[in-house]
């Protein structure tokens, strides 16, 4: 009955709306019910962030740091979740990560999707 009361569904809605923001604006995915949980931390002025969903199979986060590391992305932070065959790794960096290691990674064939934000 708790959650029936009109303060109670206008909270709900506060907190999903929140939810849906951290994603869309920052790429948080913590207590998604469809995607591994990732909380990162709040993206900082200046830097940039690159969300990627992949295949969860064993040395695609190596992949992913070899190719941002041959293209001179310097990586400052970097977060990863799995959920039964997804995995999905958050990474910040302090400059836009490299047209050729954005490329690099939408081929690979364990991508699901690529996303980047900037502060």
């Amino acid at each position: 009955m708790g959650g029936s009361t009109q303060e109670a569904q206008e909270e709900i809605g506060y907190f999903v709306a929140g939810k849906l923001a951290g994603f869309a604006l920052q790429g948080m995915t913590a207590l998604s019910v469809n995607l591994p949980a990732v909380q990162a931390p709040e993206l900082e002025p200046g830097t940039f962030r690159v969300g990627y969903l992949h295949i969860n199979v064993p040395g695609v986060l190596a992949g992913v740091n070899q190719v941002l590391a041959e293209q001179g992305d310097n990586v400052v932070g970097q977060y990863l979740s799995t959920r039964g065959e997804q995995g999905y790794v958050v990474t910040d960096a302090v400059d836009p990560v490299s047209p050729e290691s954005l490329k690099a990674l939408v081929e690979n064939p364990h991508t699901i999707w690529l996303r980047t934000w900037q502060a």
